[in-house]
């Protein structure tokens, strides 16, 4: 039996070790950008963020109330500065967005009910990717069950694509106003789908790539080094907006 409490019982210790925690992972980040050959400019724009993020909450029962998720929530803790910044313009100008990678609707159900007057087009093939696997062991069915479920309050807003990023990019023939990556995290993939994704964007549209920070593959194969190469090779061609776990770029020349 022990004598003294546990420390989640004193908030303000267990507060300070979740801050502590989050600024050896921060800590991380920057190292990880750094190794990366990230450019200067982007690095202290991930800094910035990452000290003005503890300023914006989300409440996420406005979103995922009575929502089935069966897996990890990946995504609300970024929507505070995505919503800080896109509060503060017309949301009434986001009418196509294209989604890469759906899984359970989270990340669908948000955009569906924060760009209200929206038409989502959602691509995934509910297959899984690797990364799926080694964290977790999903059972696909019932992944995707729950995004069918989860969006079908919209579904006159919704257009379901299950196949692959490249195959639907062959294809495509409309413009977004907006694009979410969040597919298959490999380089090659992320690369291509920046570079399809550009195509496909209108002028003055967004596009925000998930999982800057992600470090699961060994070597130069993550997203940050298709992301950092894109960027590169666009610098005339866009703005960076903001640099967190997400990076938000905005087409400048058509």
């Amino acid at each position: 039996m022990s004598f003294f409490p546990k420390i989640k019982k004193i908030p303000f210790l267990y507060n300070f070790k979740i801050k502590l925690r989050n600024f050896k992972y921060f800590l991380k980040d920057i190292v990880h950008l750094i190794i990366n050959g990230t450019n200067l400019k982007i690095i202290i724009m991930f800094i910035i963020s990452f000290f003005n993020s503890k300023k914006f909450s989300f409440n996420r029962q406005e979103f995922f109330l009575g929502k089935s998720f069966s897996h990890g929530d990946w995504f609300s803790h970024k929507v505070p500065i995505f919503k800080k910044y896109f509060d503060n313009l017309n949301k009434d100008k986001i009418k196509e967005i294209l989604e890469i990678g759906s899984w359970e609707g989270r990340s669908s159900c948000f955009f569906l009910k924060y760009f209200d007057k929206s038409i989502l087009t959602c691509v995934d093939t509910w297959g899984g990717s690797e990364e799926n696997f080694v964290e977790e062991n999903p059972n696909l069915e019932i992944v995707e069950k729950n995004f069918d479920n989860n969006i079908s309050e919209y579904k006159n807003r919704i257009i379901k694509k299950k196949m692959t990023s490249n195959i639907f990019f062959k294809d495509n023939k409309k413009k977004f106003d907006f694009i979410y990556i969040d597919g298959s995290h490999d380089y090659e993939d992320v690369l291509n789908d920046a570079k399809l994704g550009y195509e496909s964007l209108n002028y003055n549209a967004y596009m925000l790539f998930d999982d800057y920070d992600w470090k699961f593959y060994k070597g130069k194969k993550n997203p940050i080094n298709a992301i950092n190469l894109f960027l590169k090779n666009n610098k005339l061609k866009t703005k960076i907006v903001y640099v967190s776990s997400q990076v938000l770029i905005k087409k400048i020349i058509s």
